[in-house]
């Protein structure tokens, strides 16, 4: 590129496949924009010059077929596009990056920054979203998904499944399953079905490591004998489960360099009422009595393993 002192302004037109996820992609082009732009302004001192960015996710076959260059004089030196290649490009694949120049007449000084021509824009993208038209400020929050298994429930034998979804940045919502159908002898059973659904906030900016705090209910049926003399379950069956709710605090940590699974520990406090029928603990037992209270204290415990989809 020869003198910078008759540009008026520079159009970078950047491009990035949609082989992929389509946000990754989009945020991808957006910098490679944007460290074009930055390169070309701090070798060439071009602070007063206007930079027009444009960024897509295509093929650069589609993107190339769009863009008539034959107006304009285009970036050629060698040095340049080596140094662009190191910096811009380096984390790119199937990327397109055109730089139109647009001079001043000779004739007469510029008025204005403005740009003398106008690229054409219409390209089509592989997605129907709407390119922002500012930086990656506009960049929508990833979604993350994610199902785990509490090892302290397997320890007693009770089958466990929680899944988990990103909501924004900073919260997600949690919902654990214990279910226990089965008896481990005639005077001692463990049956549950338990939901514990919460709503974490995320300390870091992702739901994939870190601390979080938590909100959250507690429901669950039971059918529970412990080698005594008493067998104890919720009152009314289905129509009368223990509720209550608490106050929850935890932290995940990622294994692995993929970053698929993690570990999670979690402890939480609360409020739960009961209301039992008490049967006697032996086969077919008649009904004797029944209780009811309110507890107060630890009511969530976790460590679990947990594999991230996405």
């Amino acid at each position: 590129m020869d003198s910078a002192d008759s540009l008026v302004s520079v159009s970078v037109i950047s491009s990035a496949s949609y082989d992929g996820l389509y946000e990754k992609n989009k945020v991808l082009s957006i910098r490679r924009a944007i460290s074009i732009e930055n390169y070309l302004k701090e070798k060439y001192q071009l602070s007063d010059v206007f930079f027009d960015l444009k960024y897509f996710v295509q093929q650069r076959e589609e993107l190339a077929a769009k863009l008539n260059s034959d107006d304009y004089d285009i970036l050629d030196s060698q040095d340049d596009w080596s140094r662009i290649e190191e910096t811009a490009l380096k984390d790119g694949r199937f990327c397109e990056v055109h730089m139109l120049f647009h001079r001043r007449e000779k004739a007469e000084p510029p008025t204005s920054a403005a740009p003398l021509q106008e690229l054409p824009l219409e390209i089509e993208s592989s997605v129907s979203e709407t390119d922002p038209a500012n930086a990656p400020s506009a960049e929508k929050p990833e979604i993350r998904i994610a199902l785990k298994n509490n090892l302290l429930y397997d320890g007693l034998a009770v089958a466990n499944l929680g899944f988990e979804v990103s909501l924004g940045k900073h919260f997600s919502f949690n919902l654990p399953v214990t279910f226990s159908p089965y008896s481990l002898s005639q005077t001692w059973m463990l049956r549950t079905l338990t939901l514990q659904p919460d709503l974490r906030l995320w300390f870091s900016q992702s739901m994939q490591t870190g601390f979080f705090a938590s909100l959250y209910g507690d429901f669950g049926w039971y059918d529970i004998a412990l080698g005594g003399h008493t067998r104890y379950q919720n009152s009314g069956a289905w129509s009368n489960p223990a509720y209550g709710a608490g106050l929850g605090v935890g932290y995940n940590l990622n294994i692995g360099k993929k970053k698929k699974w993690g570990i999670e520990f979690e402890i939480g406090g609360g409020y739960l009422h009961y209301f039992s029928d008490c049967f006697y603990n032996i086969e077919n037992g008649a009904l004797f009595s029944d209780v009811q209270g309110d507890y107060w204290g630890i009511n969530k415990l976790g460590i679990n393993i947990v594999y991230y989809f996405k």
